[in-house]
C-alpha cells in the first residue's frame, strides 16, 4: 500500500493505514477550506507531535502537515527532536532552492547555549565544578533531560554534564518562576511566567502545576528591559535560531537574566486556562504567518 507520510519503524500496519486515511480526509477538507488551494508544510525528518506549538498553528491555518519531501509544499521546517543534529542531505538539497526554517539550528546543547549567551550578555551561568565553592546545579548536556540536581562544590566533573551556578529564581517561599520566551523570526510576541514548586524546580512542567499557581502571559516589555530584549534577539541571531523557545531565569540576587535552555521543537503553550492557551496560539499564529508565510 502507498503511504503519503513516513512512519516510524515498528508502527503497526493498521495504525499506518489509519493515520494515512486521516491525512487524506484532512487534505480534502483543507483543500476546500482554502478555496481549492493546496497548502502543505513539510516537517523533516520528524513528524511533529500534536502537542507542539507549530502543529497547533498549522492546524488552525488549515495546512496539511507532512514529512514526505516528495509532496508539493508551501514551507519547509527542519524538525528533528534531538540535541545535536547531523547534517541532513535531504534538507540541505531543499535549502538550495527554498527557505528552510532552522536549517542552521544544529546544536542546542547547554554548553553551546551558554557559549553564545556569554558572547552576547558578557557573563555566564556555568562554573568549573572542581574550583567552585558553593551550591551549583549539575545537569545533562542533553536537552529536555530534566535531571538537574543541586550539588555542593567543589566536585569532580562528570562527563556529559554541565555545572551551573544555582540561580535564585525563587518567587516566594513555595515557588520558583521560570520565563518561557517564544522567538519567531526576530519577534518575541509574549513571555510565559511558569511557577513550579521549589521541590520540583528542575522537573517537567506538568498539568497540575498551573492548578497550584496560574501561568501568566505578558507582553515581553513587562518582564524584560529593552536592552534585555535586544540582547535576546541578538542571541537568537547568532545562535541561528529562526523559530523556537528560550528558557530564561532571572536571578533575584544579581538581577540578571540567564538563558538556560533553547528548544527548536517546542511543545506548548504551557498548561493554563483553555482560553488563554487559545489566545496565545492566535497571537503566535499571527506573527508566524506574517513573518514566514506571507513573506514566502
Amino acid at each position: 500500500m502507498y503511504f503519503i507520510n513516513k512512519y516510524r519503524s515498528g508502527m503497526p500496519f493498521l495504525k499506518k493505514v489509519l493515520e494515512d486515511t486521516r491525512y487524506r480526509i484532512r487534505w480534502i477538507r483543507n483543500y476546500y477550506r482554502n478555496g481549492k488551494k493546496i497548502r502543505t508544510v513539510l516537517f523533516y525528518p520528524h513528524f511533529p507531535s500534536k502537542s507542539t506549538v507549530l502543529y497547533k498553528i498549522f492546524k488552525g491555518l488549515h495546512y496539511n502537515i507532512t514529512n514526505n519531501p516528495d509532496k508539493l509544499r508551501s514551507l519547509t521546517i527542519y524538525w528533528e527532536d534531538v540535541t545535536i543534529r547531523n547534517r541532513n542531505a535531504v534538507i540541505e538539497k531543499i535549502s538550495k532552492s527554498e527557505k528552510v526554517i532552522n536549517i542552521k539550528s544544529l546544536d542546542i546543547s547547554k554548553s553551546t547555549v551558554d557559549k553564545y549567551f556569554t558572547e552576547v550578555f558578557g557573563y555566564s551561568s556555568l562554573v568549573d565544578p572542581a574550583n567552585y565553592s558553593g551550591l551549583m546545579v549539575q545537569k545533562s548536556e542533553i536537552n529536555a533531560s530534566h535531571d538537574g540536581k543541586i550539588v555542593q562544590g567543589p566536585v569532580h566533573r562528570k562527563q556529559g554534564y554541565v555545572y551551573q551556578k544555582l540561580i535564585n529564581n525563587q518567587f516566594d517561599s513555595n515557588f520558583v518562576a521560570d520565563i518561557r520566551i517564544p522567538f519567531i523570526n526576530g519577534a518575541i510576541p509574549m513571555v510565559f511566567i511558569k511557577y513550579k514548586t521549589i521541590s520540583s524546580r528542575f522537573g517537567v512542567f506538568r498539568k497540575w502545576h498551573h492548578k497550584l499557581k496560574n501561568v501568566e502571559v505578558h507582553p515581553p516589555e513587562s518582564s524584560l528591559s529593552s536592552e534585555e530584549i535586544l540582547k535576546l534577539k541578538e542571541f537568537c541571531h547568532r545562535f541561528k535560531l529562526d523559530y523556537g523557545e528560550l528558557d530564561v531565569l532571572r536571578d533575584r540576587d544579581d538581577g540578571k537574566i540567564y538563558i538556560v535552555d533553547v528548544n527548536n521543537t517546542p511543545t506548548g503553550p504551557p498548561y493554563m486556562d483553555r482560553k488563554k492557551q487559545e489566545e496565545a496560539i492566535r497571537i503566535m499564529t499571527r506573527v508566524f504567518r506574517k513573518d514566514f508565510l506571507e513573506r514566502n
